[in-house]
Order: structure tokens, then sequence, then C-alpha cells
């Protein structure tokens, strides 16, 4: 059984969101019934992407189990988390724990050979080897039988095994997305500037971006720079009754200028915009522009 399967949003409806690079902790919870010993791993991808990467999980205790992941792609994501008995490393355990009580573990070690040998098409190329002697010792009846059982329980055989799924009952969750997006999602300072305030586009970027970067900002943050609406206008301290050269709300969209995708003719023009996103890129920081969709 797998379950509680985490990054993910309440409802499972949106994906959950990590930043290219960044670390993700994949966790789950992961049991069966029984005894045995059990082993589970992360596999994700690009959604566009027909290749996998795998990465093993950790059991934390109880039944909650974790991998790290670091996507390397921007974009939405795939991951399901799969888990499967161990049937290495049960029988390791069992083996041991009857071998340190005094009884004969002869039979077990011939079942630990007949196991090696049933996982070692499975394993990768160059730790085939390993498994065959390992399995020719568990076999061989001439070896006294704590070198049969320490051939078959040496660190580099556990580790050519790990991680490496059973299909006998290899269970998978159901696929979760997860949305991976750039560095600046994650973090960076935005710094808010009224065109209007600076003399409009043009003088904003020649007079004052170059201050906004020294101070170490990352963004600009613009509140609309679209023609302002004039019906239901208010006025200074958000009085009823305007004058004349009151602006209104800079989020009130729409006039005889134009709609949300045209320039404040008392800003500049939309020459005037490309100039300013030109002038802020040269300086290393990129350009927030808001509008109100409500409106």
């Amino acid at each position: 059984m797998i379950d509680d399967l985490r990054p993910r949003t309440p409802s499972g409806e949106h994906p959950a969101k990590a930043v290219i690079g960044e670390a993700v902790r994949v966790s789950a919870d992961v049991f069966r019934d029984g005894h045995v010993v059990l082993a589970g791993r992360v596999r994700w991808r690009p959604q566009d992407d027909a290749k996998w990467s795998d990465a093993p999980m950790r059991h934390l205790g109880n039944d909650r189990w974790e991998a790290v992941i670091e996507p390397a792609a921007l974009g939405m994501h795939v991951f399901v988390v799969e888990a499967w008995t161990d049937r290495y490393a049960t029988w390791a355990h069992e083996t041991q724990v009857k071998h340190q009580a005094g009884q004969d573990v002869a039979v077990e070690c011939e079942d630990g050979a007949r196991l090696l040998e049933s996982r070692a098409p499975k394993v990768a190329k160059g730790d085939r080897a390993l498994l065959a002697d390992a399995a020719a010792r568990l076999h061989d009846a001439s070896l006294p039988v704590a070198d049969r059982l320490a051939a078959g329980v040496d660190p580099a055989v556990a580790a050519a095994l790990e991680g490496v799924p059973d299909p006998i009952d290899l269970t998978g969750s159901r696929p979760h997305n997860l949305w991976v997006d750039r560095e600046r999602a994650l973090v960076g300072a935005w710094y808010e500037l009224f065109p209007r305030s600076e003399g409009g586009l043009r003088a904003a970027a020649d007079d004052r971006l170059p201050a906004v970067a020294e101070m170490g900002f990352d963004v600009v943050y613009l509140p609309p720079i679209h023609p302002i609406g004039r019906s239901h206008r208010k006025g200074r301290n958000n009085t009823l009754d305007p004058g004349p050269d009151d602006p209104g709300s800079p989020w009130a969209i729409g006039a005889a200028d134009g709609g949300h995708t045209d320039v404040h003719p008392e800003l500049g023009t939309p020459a005037d915009f490309d100039h300013f996103v030109e002038a802020a890129r040269a300086l290393g920081m990129e350009v927030a522009l808001d509008y109100a969709l409500q409106c």
C-alpha cells in the first residue's frame, strides 16, 4: 500500500511546485502485512519526455519513506512512488538472525544462492559477475556455513541490489504532477515603481532604474501602464469628485486611448516601454507588469 504521497496540493487538482535545481523531498507511507523488509523508489520525468529518472527511497521510521529528487528541466513533470518487497534484504536479515542464534542455515544459504541467481539479470551488467560469485559460494557446501553466509550478505552485493525493483509484487502510486519553475519563482527582491512619478517610462528608465539596480533589486514591478478608464473616476484620497487633472486609479482599464494592451499616452509609447524593458535587462533586472483582470 502506498498512501499520503507528498508534495501535493490539498485537493490534488493542481500540481505541487518546485524550482529548477532545488532539492525536492518526495515522501509517502509504504506498508504491507507481515514482517518483511520493503524497498521503494521515486520515478520522475518531464511530462513530454519518455525517459524516467529514479531515486531510491529511505525508511524514516514507522511507515514513512522519503527520497530527494532534483528536476533539471522547466515545466510540468510527472512523478510516481513505487514499492516492493525486498526479498534479498528480508533473506539476509532472517538468515543472519538464525545464524547468530546458533541455528543451522545451510538451507537458507541455498535459498539465498537461488535468489541471487534470479535477481542477477535485473542488476547492472557490471554487478552480475559479483552476484554470480556470491551465489556460487552460497551453493558451495564444502565451505564453512559462516563463509557461505558472509558471501551472500556482502555489502557490495546489497549495494548492487539496492533500488532494483522486484516484479513479483511491484506496486506503483498514481501519477502526481510537479510544476518546475525557474529560480526567480522562488526568491527575488521586487521594487514597485510608478513611471508617472518619474516623468514617464523613458525618464524612469534613464533616470531611476540605475539607482534601483544599485540597491540590489531583481524585479521592477510596474502598476498598470494602460490607458485609465474615465467613468466613475475618483479623485485624491478616494473622493468622489475628481478634478480635471486627477488621473484616477491605474487599475481601471479602458478609455478612448485604448484598453489593456495599449500604453497610456501620458506615460509614453510602446517604443518607450520597450526601451524601459531593455534598460532593466541591461542592469540585470526583469520587469513585472500588472493589470486588473477584474476591471
